[in-house]
């Protein structure tokens, strides 16, 4: 948890290191991703791999900023990693970038309309129920849906789209 804390509570639009510092270092890494030369998820596994934790960066699709009911993830846009941890023998899902930043204003899809995001740490993205993860997240392999019974992309579409407030007020949805 002090990982996922320590990387989700930086707000990067104030993160300001003006000496040079190793670009491998975790300060160097959060340079990288305010700069877009690194991910969130490189960062997490790195310090995953200090701490003695087993970490796999998981590749997919995610119902992310732009996503309309229906659409097809068949383009790059829509392409996304996140990370699992082995915690106790049992893997979780985290994932830091969903969890510190997030799309404000204009969600659309107009390429001249470019995302401007704040920073607030969610606790949703630490150790998501698989349950409640699937909606925004379909890996390509599905063993890292995570799930007993796991379920098809064309499944995944027509899942609600739901953002993590939802899961956060404490809502479920009824499955029949």
């Amino acid at each position: 948890r002090a990982i996922f804390r320590w990387i989700t509570c930086k707000d990067l639009n104030k993160l300001d290191i003006c000496e040079p510092v190793n670009p491998e270092s975790p300060l160097g890494l959060l340079r990288g991703i305010k700069y877009g030369t690194e991910t969130y998820h490189d960062l997490f596994k790195r310090l995953c791999s200090f701490a003695g934790l087993y970490c796999e960066v998981i590749q997919g699709y995610s119902k992310g900023a732009g996503y309309k009911p229906g659409m097809k993830l068949e383009d790059e846009k829509f392409r996304n990693s996140w990370t699992a941890v082995s915690i106790d023998g049992s893997w979780c899902f985290v994932n830091c970038n969903w969890g510190a930043r997030h799309v404000k204003g204009n969600n659309s899809s107009n390429k001249e309309n470019k995302n401007q995001y704040f920073y607030a740490c969610d606790e949703f993205y630490f150790i998501t129920n698989p349950e409640d993860h699937i909606f925004q997240h379909f890996p390509d392999d599905s063993r890292w849906q995570l799930l007993e019974c796991p379920i098809s992309l064309t499944e995944f579409i027509s899942l609600p789209i739901v953002k993590s407030s939802f899961f956060n007020y404490g809502l479920k949805f009824i499955m029949h």
